[in-house]
């Protein structure tokens, strides 16, 4: 009974979005717990309609969802989550033979064991728990070339090795109920590490991407080629509020209230000028702890760009940037703009940050191998989550 008041409820849904937007919801793993954002979303017209945002203290709390969704994007943090995209190269027996549609689920297959077996201890020590513990909330072929050049399908190719880029995400095995929970109520499930996610927008170029939370800053490496975590930065904003509660002799939440009033350009020029002191010094603090750990790679790439986006609210003007030399603040920012997406709310109380409105379009953004990603699940979809 219950199926067919679903399917009931589907055909009214498509009935009235003959529009052709999709009803999809972001859920984020914020610093006070859980975030869900859903939306209407118009992927060829790069249109966003935001029409409902709720908190939660934790997954448990998630009630299911009235409606099916087009799409789900669970957007995890790094310690409950890592995204890796890595390459491996599979020889073939035979290149001068032509390749079957056998022998290619069998070299996607070998690839994917070479991407396990290369990834999962690291990913383990990264999450400071036991590859026992690890599973495979998703895995795709997100690119695959014959020698040196790209194929969408090596079918009737010839070649001597395989060339198969993976994109892969590994989350704790205690997050399977909330996976399976979200995998009922959609049609489509992306589950990934969000600045990893995020990351692959700037990926026009080669660089470092800084992801500033309140209390610690990730790193990651960004490539044509694909984007890897490197290392989590111990830094945090709390001098910089206890700094504004000692000057103006307010509490915590006061202080970080003025903190934002300072972000949306809405305190005074006098006020302003020691705000800025206070990110001056928070963000020197940042860079410090940044080239002690990238020094090296600085250094070797001395035009490397450096991209800076932070989860809290910020300023439009860099004026207390000390380190303005090949660093973009704001690029994620940057990227909406050169993607042409709009963004409207339907409750005109639900704004949403930029990391959040490119969540939504993560599942375009790259383009899929549904054929080989069939194979793929086929032959290891007793090692991924979601099958």
């Amino acid at each position: 009974m219950s199926s067919m008041v679903q399917r009931f409820f589907d055909i009214i849904r498509h009935f009235f979005s003959a529009n052709k937007r999709k009803r999809c919801t972001v859920i984020e793993q914020v610093e006070e717990g859980v975030r869900t954002i859903d939306a209407l979303i118009d992927e060829e017209e790069k249109k966003l309609e935001i029409t409902h945002k709720r908190h939660y203290s934790s997954f448990d709390e998630i009630r299911k969802f009235f409606l099916r969704r087009d799409f789900i994007v669970l957007a995890l943090s790094g310690d409950f989550s890592t995204t890796i995209e890595g390459s491996m190269v599979v020889p073939r027996e035979n290149g001068t033979e032509q390749i079957s549609e056998e022998e290619l689920e069998q070299l996607i297959f070998k690839g994917f064991w070479g991407f396990l077996n290369e990834h999962r201890a690291w990913t383990a020590k990264k999450m400071e728990t036991t590859d026992v513990d690890l599973v495979l909330a998703n895995i795709e072929v997100a690119e695959i070339a014959l020698g040196r050049f790209n194929v969408v399908n090596p079918i009737g190719l010839k070649g001597k090795n395989l060339r198969i880029r993976f994109r892969g995400t590994f989350v704790p095995r205690a997050l399977l109920p909330v996976i399976a929970m979200l995998r009922e109520r959609t049609n489509e499930l992306y589950v990934m590490e969000a600045d990893a996610a995020l990351s692959s927008f700037l990926t026009d170029e080669k660089g470092i991407a800084l992801f500033c939370k309140t209390d610690y800053a990730t790193v990651f490496s960004v490539s044509a080629e694909g984007h890897r975590y490197l290392r989590k930065i111990p830094w945090n904003l709390s001098g910089l509020f206890e700094k504004i509660q000692n000057d103006f002799g307010t509490e915590e939440g006061v202080a970080q209230e003025l903190f934002a009033c300072y972000a949306r350009n809405g305190v005074s020029p006098r006020i302003e000028i020691r705000m800025e002191k206070y990110m001056r010094d928070a963000f020197s603090d940042l860079f410090s702890l940044f080239l002690k750990s990238e020094g090296r790679r600085l250094a070797r790439f001395p035009r490397l760009p450096i991209h800076i986006n932070c989860y809290f609210p910020m300023p439009n003007s860099d004026k207390w940037l000390t380190m303005k030399k090949r660093t973009e603040l704001h690029s994620l920012d940057q990227r909406i703009k050169k993607l042409g997406i709009s963004v409207s709310d339907t409750k005109k109380n639900t704004r949403i940050s930029f990391s959040t409105t490119l969540l939504f379009f993560y599942p375009t953004s790259y383009p899929k191998h549904e054929f080989l990603d069939q194979m793929l699940r086929r032959r290891a979809k007793w090692l991924i989550a979601y099958t």
